[in-house]
């Protein structure tokens, strides 16, 4: 019996002395992790949070911090498939909810699975209420950058109303308006902008380019109705010349606002292309 438990107590500290050094050893890669973020070493520090993590778990301890900064460090090197799972478990295990959210949505975007960040985004929307603002910018982004315009003024629309007076969100909301051709109402919104901050070169070129591409639609809209219609009479040319004569003062307001922009664009192929453009229009009508 003694001889028995003489071989029992070696193989007990042996154990013991194993899983010390494994918590030792995660501790360890722990510290390393942050240490090595903190120098933003960003893939030095995902590696050592990840063999944190898997030394942890030796222990049947889960550790929420290396989880989450594990999947924030690959994502910050764009290891994009290596973020997602952590993302996912820290998100699971309710560490750091909304910026993980953010992130596994950015993870998803960057390997073309937009539908998967789309929906992401719209749950966690429902289920945190309170952070809606910051999920509703997110989608805004997202919908403006994979082309879905009317969906990204609607986010903005929700957005600038929730924070009203902030120069960039006026300005994607305005942006997304005039690239689903709301025009009238694009500009309305830069105009704001413009007045707020008359120095914001991206703002003042755009309500150029915007009211430019509103005076072209109504110009086309305007005669193409005048010369569909047949017997026209001298009132009727009188009415029409009305319009055109309010649609040449956009078309100078334009001007007014790209050449403007020009100083800060110089080399802006488009600015200088509609300028040109508007002179020619104008010419032709005096």
């Amino acid at each position: 019996m003694t001889h028995r438990i003489k071989k029992i107590i070696p193989a007990i500290f042996m154990l013991f002395l194993a899983l010390f050094s494994f918590g030792q050893n995660a501790d360890v890669a722990k510290s390393d992790g942050i240490g090595a973020e903190s120098q933003e070493m960003y893939e030095k520090a995902a590696k050592a949070f990840e063999e944190a993590i898997n030394a942890y778990a030796g222990q049947n301890v889960t550790d929420t911090f290396c989880i989450y900064h594990a999947g924030l460090n690959y994502s910050r090197v764009k290891q994009y498939e290596k973020a997602v799972p952590f993302l996912e478990k820290a998100i699971a295990l309710d560490y750091s909810v909304v910026n993980g959210t953010k992130m596994l949505a950015d993870a998803y975007t960057k390997l073309k699975k937009t539908d998967k960040a789309e929906n992401i985004l719209l749950a966690a929307r429902e289920k945190y209420t309170a952070n809606s603002f910051d999920f509703d910018k997110k989608l805004g982004y997202l919908y403006f950058n994979t082309g879905k315009y009317e969906k990204a003024a609607n986010a903005f629309k929700t957005v600038n109303e929730q924070s009203p007076g902030k120069k960039s969100y006026m300005y994607m909301y305005a942006f997304a308006l005039e690239r689903t051709r709301k025009y009238k109402q694009a500009i309305d919104v830069f105009r704001e902008l413009n007045q707020k901050f008359p120095t914001y070169k991206n703002g003042t070129k755009m309500l150029g380019i915007t009211l430019f591409e509103y005076a072209e639609q109504q110009n086309k809209k305007i005669v193409a109705s005048y010369n569909s219609k047949k017997g026209q009479s001298l009132d009727d040319y009188l009415v029409v010349k009305k319009k055109l004569d309010k649609i040449d003062q956009v078309y100078k307001e334009a001007q007014t606002k790209l050449n403007e922009a020009q100083k800060d664009f110089p080399n802006d192929k488009q600015i200088t292309d509609i300028l040109a453009s508007i002179k020619k229009t104008l010419a032709k009508k005096h």
